[in-house]
């Protein structure tokens, strides 16, 4: 296996954009033993807002931050760890998901009561969605 793989992102649209996801590509580099990538993420809306990271392989990736705040105009760097064992050239049918909902000014912004609003959310309220492939 080479030293370095890539899934190509395709970008879907759902509502008003919030969301840019800078590369196009998500790059897997070999560090050592390990495989892992990054995907810029950036706040393009007025409002604060709160993103989640979601993949179809829990178990063969690690996402950190898998989820988040970033305030109007910042943003933030998600690292993907392939897990160890697992092959690259395995993973061509898995996806990686960022979805995103505007945060109210009454919403608190700690991890544990943005994980409860993301478990509790509607499919509605979710604003932006990206696939990657």
């Amino acid at each position: 296996m080479s030293d370095q793989s890539s899934f190509t992102l395709e970008k879907g649209t759902a509502g008003d954009e919030m969301l840019r996801v800078v590369q196009d590509t998500l790059i897997f580099n070999k560090t050592g033993n390990d495989y892992s990538g990054s995907v810029e993420i950036i706040n393009i809306d007025l409002k604060p807002i709160t993103y989640k990271v979601k993949t179809t392989a829990p178990d063969k990736f690690r996402v950190r931050p898998s989820s988040g705040v970033l305030a109007p105009g910042s943003s933030t760097t998600v690292n993907v760890v392939l897990v160890p064992g697992c092959q690259l050239t395995t993973l061509s049918r898995e996806k990686f998901l960022v979805m995103c909902m505007a945060l109210g000014a009454d919403k608190q912004t700690n991890s544990q009561d943005i994980a409860e609003l993301w478990k509790k959310c509607k499919a509605a309220a979710v604003s932006r969605t990206f696939d990657y492939f």
